[in-house]
């Protein structure tokens, strides 16, 4: 029984052990981040609905092509006399095709949109996640600051008592301490920010620590490559191009109303009234025109042919727009890529420096705010480093999405 309890003892303090474990956060990857915005976001809901509502109207304007049914009554004198009538239209100017040609083309529009549409939230998560890791990195490096400057508080704090440094060191170091400990307090809002961003762009809450910094991408192809790549694939362009073949065929419809339109009328008609036709069936071949009024057709096709005007310059905007994005990433790519190796030595030697002015410094060669400078120089080092990578990895995947690359596809990359 004895032993029986012993073990159940056991087992109890194993169970509140695990229980009082904390549970390791699920890591998180860029990629993965992006996946999750762009699948679950509501404005891609809304784009995919819309792609569906202009599916529908092609089959509206297709069904246009077919006899229209129609019914009519009318009473006088209590006697009534109805018509059943089926309308089919047989030359239109071109109406009918212009309509059909319109929903396709905006069908098309919709469907790029949803494209577009996850680019350009993809974008703003990597820029948000951009400035996560930034501030993460840079907070990383304030923390192993402040610690380091714990240790030498200890150390002059003792070298004080002992009375071999002097009372004014000491207030030196939690001088830098203090202003150390600000500064890490101010890398946490904008971190505790862009986390909370990141979690209402992912719809669900990202854990702090979850998101894994990205390895540093590889280095960029040639400029000349990814513009003509841009030009080609970015989402935004592509919509202006479809923008600008909308009003050329929005032209065409109206162009097609200075022309009469020609239909065929089947009709029966079923009882009579007085001075109405006799009951039976009849055939019309209909021909109408309706220029508008005053004759305003004129002025709305140069309205038209104005607005195509339009959409080309904006056309036009928008690839130079696109053109200057695509650049300014590449060179934040490059810069930063160029940057690091040097900033990765930058930082190895000041640590090499400080460890050199600590032992040289306990024999009185190198003075306190040598020693103090050289700490400062390390957290320069590592924040600099830190943001370096940081906007190395916002601009490669920011750089991908302009060339309308799926940046959260695993296999995506620069081409």
């Amino acid at each position: 029984m004895t032993k029986l309890c012993v073990a159940c003892d056991a087992l109890y303090a194993l169970a509140d052990q695990a229980a009082a474990a904390p549970q390791a956060t699920a890591s998180l990857g860029l990629r993965q981040l992006l996946q999750m915005a762009v699948e679950t976001h509501p404005t891609v809901a809304s784009a995919r609905s819309e792609q569906q509502s202009a599916q529908s109207m092609i089959e509206a304007a297709r069904m246009q092509f077919f006899p229209a049914p129609g019914v009519q009554t009318d009473s006088l004198s209590g006697r009534s006399a109805t018509t059943f009538r089926l309308t089919q239209p047989l030359w239109t100017g071109g109406r009918l095709t212009a309509d059909l040609r319109l929903s396709e083309v905006r069908e098309l529009k919709a469907r790029e949109s949803i494209s577009d549409t996850q680019i350009t939230l993809a974008t703003r998560v990597a820029g948000i996640a951009q400035t996560y890791l930034l501030n993460v990195g840079r907070r990383v490096a304030q923390q192993r600051n402040v610690d380091t400057l714990n240790d030498l508080l200890r150390m002059i704090e003792r070298r004080s008592q002992a009375e071999v440094s002097a009372t004014t060191d000491v207030n030196m170091v939690r001088t830098r301490l203090a202003q150390a400990q600000a500064d890490l307090e101010s890398f946490r809002a904008p971190e505790n920010s862009a986390l909370a961003q990141l979690s209402s762009a992912a719809g669900r809450p990202v854990e702090p620590g979850s998101l894994e910094l990205p390895a540093t991408p590889p280095r960029p192809p040639m400029l000349a490559r990814l513009l003509e790549r841009a030009v080609q694939d970015n989402p935004h362009l592509r919509l202006a191009e479809i923008d600008t073949r909308l009003a050329a065929i929005e032209i065409d419809r109206t162009r097609a109303a200075m022309w009469p339109t020609v239909s065929l009328r089947l009709e029966r008609q079923v009882g009579e009234y007085l001075g109405s036709t006799a009951p039976g069936n009849r055939v019309y071949v209909s021909v109408q025109y309706a220029p508008g009024s005053g004759l305003s057709l004129g002025s709305q096709i140069e309205a038209a042919e104005r607005h195509l005007a339009a959409v080309q310059r904006t056309a036009e905007a928008s690839r130079r727009d696109v053109t200057e994005r695509v650049e300014a990433e590449w060179r934040d790519l490059e810069s930063s890529q160029r940057r690091l190796p040097e900033l990765q030595r930058s930082r190895e030697g000041a640590t090499e420096v400080l460890a050199s002015n600590r032992r040289l410094f306990v024999t009185g060669r190198r003075s306190w705010i040598d020693l103090l400078n050289s700490v400062r120089e390390i957290a320069q080092a590592e924040q600099a480093e830190a943001e370096a990578r940081a906007v190395s990895v916002g601009a490669y995947y920011r750089l991908g999405l302009l060339l309308g690359i799926p940046m959260w596809s695993p296999e995506s990359e620069l081409p």
